[in-house]
């Protein structure tokens, strides 16, 4: 199915670094578990849009935008759980804390099914996650995942924007 709908593209035409990294990690290692199974993280978005595009269905354009992300988000979460590996973690759904490890929940989101609310909700989850990725290309020396890290953050503002867009539409 074609990924246009009323002139909303949901993802980028922009090509992804490979999938790699210098060498064993753990504290980056623990980053991108983070980023698989964290509170703000791609399987919180992956699930989260999942149950949005089930509960905007009245409103087409929107629905199919949130499974269009849905597929993005879904590729960053096998990038991140790659990335994860090759830098000697166990790429479950799960975070590190000391040698405690917790496992990802769904309780990790706010449901919402009143448009207006799910789109801001949807909204604060990007700007988190574009927050925390930019504060680990401050902290991670690695060229190899700052490359990944660049290509993701790029899909996930703009996932802002058409969500602050449809936002602005629903909210006259």
């Amino acid at each position: 199915m074609d990924q246009k709908h009323c002139g909303l593209v949901a993802y980028l035409k922009m090509p992804y670094p490979p999938v790699a990294v210098l060498g064993r990690n753990p504290v980056y290692a623990k980053a991108m578990l983070d980023n698989v199974g964290g509170v703000c993280s791609e399987m919180s978005e992956v699930s989260l849009y999942l149950y949005n595009h089930v509960v905007t269905h009245q409103e087409q354009v929107v629905s199919q935008l949130f499974h269009d992300i849905r597929v993005t988000e879904m590729r960053h979460l096998e990038i991140f759980s790659q990335l994860a590996f090759g830098l000697g973690a166990d790429p479950r759904l799960w975070i590190q804390t000391g040698s405690r490890k917790t496992y990802w929940s769904p309780r990790y989101n706010q449901y919402s099914v009143e448009l207006c609310s799910v789109l801001a909700n949807s909204m604060a989850g990007e700007e988190a996650i574009i927050e925390k990725y930019r504060r680990q290309l401050d902290t991670i020396d690695d060229p190899l995942i700052q490359a990944n890290l660049l290509r993701i953050l790029a899909d996930e503002e703009h996932h802002l924007e058409l969500f602050a867009y449809l936002h602005g539409q629903y909210t006259v």
